[in-house]
């Protein structure tokens, strides 16, 4: 075999050698490619993409992504002239600059690197001890990127991933951080800068050096001498005046962005009209500081628009930064009673049902739903009232009574259909979620009135909860609430604008709302406080949000288009009764749509207080078998306990005793076994109670109950 043979089979197996032994040490020490997948930080952008908020990355970094093609292609060159000028030649390792690096540093004190841009994406994704060893793993690991990405994909995590000072990384973010600029709109002064950091990064960083023109110099002499920038252009970027500051992130709408979190952008563009945030986010601090002495040191508000659900504007606190009042909480999303706030929505379910017209007569009179005895917030009775003045008033009584109604159609199936706040059973609610008795967050209740604004539509989930014929007429009551409720400025204010709205108040006055919306948006409006203090002087949603709602319908809606009538409805004659015999007692123009009428359900106390004989009662064919039902005890209430003090002389310690039949027959009343009168007041001894009520048609009514001293 020849000399020249030899020498080809020997390189041969040292190729082949070095060859098995990196395949052995890739199978060792295989590369694990998460690593080299950085993870980012986030940039959230508010409609017109200006940022609004920058999230660190899950280890630290300002790091934002940047892909190959947004790299200008002059800092491109400018990277790889002076880090890595045969980048796209090598495979991962470059001997000669090895050599060279290793000549040089055995015979002069100042040391040079060898390492390639691959090399250096190791560096600083596998940190480790400057020691030969390390230098060995160091080149299987570039060799192992090599076999693994493509050149670009190497260059892409070096772009993204190369240190420029402190928790700055990557390229876009050095761009942000020393410049304020996006990549494309660098300078070439700018570009040569950021080409010097990454050598020396805590040293070379803008903020911390005063030399910069100096390397920025070296850089830019350099393009031109590769014919990279002309003659001009050098000039011009020798001369260009040099701001070191570094700038500050974008730290706005955290409560907003909080609830994007399962987002896997790094570039997050929302809906937010950025105008509308800042005018919001001043007045509604603005406001609710008004209210302080009130003992209310919180408020929030939410902004849609109904035809794209898009949310607009979000401020879950009026101050974030009010760590005494707890500003970092989220109003927005936190779950509280909604107060009056969804009887608009069981008025628009009456309508379609037929149990009412606008101007249908309903009942507003102490009335006691199988032990639950509601009262109005003011603690009066209306009587008799029509349907629209009903809703205007915000009265509880027809409220619930509708609720009652309407059955299996009611504001609870409708909340079940779209999955919004039904956490418990029917039963569980009772007839107390007609006023607020279930936990609605702002942004659910606000979704809720998209409703109304879109026909009857939750375009959530695309579903037709109610027509919208009656998302009309409710929309048309609650545009034209009792406006001598409001001082002179909101009247100005409305008189302007039209705005259907409802306000809400929970239990001592603990949170008040206002939700209102025109054809364009639908805002949700909470004061209030997180810790759950209640507010002091007599504070209500009508006295307080409401003007607050209609001041930012004013500010931030330049339309003033109301929804149109749908065809459908027309004027017609109808009977106002709750109750009518043979003839309509009262008759009066009202806006219908439908010729659907259901009976108004009847019990003895409605009978009671309309005054209607038995006989008139049986000649309507709604009610033929009312004659049927037993008689009502209606006080005391069944299985409840009553708690008098041991103080309270024993003549004082009554209840009334009452029940109501629905026929003329004798009452018979028995309470622990001894006869009473119907209508009497009882003194009552602590204990065990039992009290029947009998007619003489067998029919039968009993209840047990406590009293208890204390």
């Amino acid at each position: 075999m020849s000399l020249k043979n030899r020498l080809l089979k020997n390189i041969a197996k040292v190729f082949l050698a070095i060859a098995f032994g990196f395949v052995f040490l890739h199978l060792m020490f295989p590369l694990h490619k998460e690593l080299y997948e950085p993870k980012y930080s986030k940039i959230y952008y508010s409609d017109d993409k200006t940022p609004i908020r920058m999230k660190l990355s899950q280890d630290g970094f300002w790091r934002f992504y940047t892909k190959n093609e947004d790299v200008p292609k002059l800092l491109r060159d400018s990277i790889l002239t002076f880090e890595d000028k045969y980048f796209y030649k090598h495979f991962g390792v470059n001997p000669f600059s090895i050599i060279r690096a290793a000549f040089n540093n055995l015979i002069n004190k100042s040391r040079i690197g060898a390492s390639t841009i691959t090399m250096q994406v190791v560096k600083i994704v596998e940190p480790k001890e400057r020691t030969y060893l390390n230098k060995i793993i160091e080149i299987l690991r570039a060799f192992q990127l090599e076999a693994t990405y493509t050149k670009n994909e190497i260059l892409n995590i070096y772009f993204n991933k190369a240190p420029y000072g402190g928790n700055i990384e990557g390229l876009r973010a050095a761009a942000y951080f020393y410049f304020n600029k996006e990549l494309k709109d660098l300078s070439i002064s700018e570009m040569a800068i950021l080409t010097t950091i990454p050598k020396n990064p805590n040293i070379n960083r803008p903020d911390k050096q005063t030399n910069l023109s100096l390397k920025r110099n070296i850089v830019v002499d350099k393009l031109h001498l590769k014919h990279l920038i002309s003659e001009s252009q050098l000039q011009r970027a020798r001369k260009e005046p040099i701001d070191s500051t570094r700038q500050k992130y974008f730290f706005d709408m955290v409560q907003y962005t909080n609830t994007l979190e399962n987002n896997n952008k790094t570039d997050i563009h929302t809906s937010i009209d950025y105008e509308i945030q800042k005018y919001l986010q001043s007045y509604l601090k603005y406001e609710t500081l008004k209210f302080n002495e009130y003992n209310l040191y919180n408020s929030a508000v939410v902004v849609i628009e109904n035809e794209t659900l898009d949310i607009k504007a979000y401020i879950g606190s009026n101050d974030f930064f009010d760590k005494k009042n707890g500003g970092q909480n989220d109003g927005v999303l936190m779950k509280k009673s909604p107060g009056s706030t969804l009887k608009p929505f069981i008025y628009a379910l009456a309508l379609d049902e037929g149990l009412i017209t606008p101007n249908r007569i309903l009942l507003d009179i102490p009335i006691n739903f199988n032990g639950y005895t509601p009262k109005n917030y003011d603690g009066q009775f209306n009587g008799k009232i029509s349907a629209k003045e009903a809703l205007k008033l915000s009265l509880n009584i027809p409220a619930i009574d509708l609720q009652n109604q309407l059955g299996n159609n009611s504001l609870y199936e409708m909340l079940e259909k779209i999955g919004v706040g039904i956490q418990n059973t029917k039963s569980k609610y009772g007839l107390s979620i007609a006023v607020g008795g279930i936990d609605l967050s702002l942004l659910e209740l606000t979704k809720l009135y998209t409703i109304l604004a879109n026909k009857g539509i939750y375009k959530y989930s695309n579903q037709e909860l109610f027509s919208g014929e009656a998302s009309y007429l409710v929309s048309n009551i609650l545009a034209n609430g009792y406006r001598d409720k409001f001082d002179g400025s909101w009247q100005s204010s409305i008189n302007s604008k039209k705005v259907a709205f409802k306000t809400g108040t929970s239990s001592d006055a603990k949170h008040l709302y206002t939700v209102g919306y025109t054809s364009k948006y639908t805002i949700g409006l909470w004061f209030g406080n997180f810790d759950g203090k209640k507010t002091l002087g007599g504070l209500t949603g009508s006295n307080t949000v409401s003007n607050s709602l209609i001041q930012i319908f004013e500010n931030i809606d330049n339309t003033n288009n109301w929804f149109n009538k749908p065809k459908t409805i027309t004027k017609k004659l109808i009977c106002k009764d709750y109750f009518n015999n043979e003839y309509c007692k009262e008759k009066t123009e009202d806006m219908v749509y439908s010729s659907k009428e259901v009976c108004m359900k009847l019990d003895a106390q409605k009978i009671k207080y309309l005054n209607i004989a038995i006989t008139d009662i049986m000649k309507n064919s709604c009610y033929k078998n009312l004659i049927k039902k037993k008689p009502t005890i209606v006080s005391p209430t069944n299985a409840k306990t009553y708690t008098f003090s041991k103080l309270t002389p024993k003549e004082y310690r009554v209840l009334k005793v009452e029940c109501l039949p629905f026929t003329d027959d004798e009452i018979s009343l028995v309470l622990n076994g001894k006869p009473i009168k119907n209508h009497s007041y009882e003194i009552f001894e602590e204990g065990n109670h039992k009290l029947s009520c009998s007619q003489s048609s067998s029919k039968l009514d009993s209840i047990n109950y406590r009293v208890k001293l204390k």
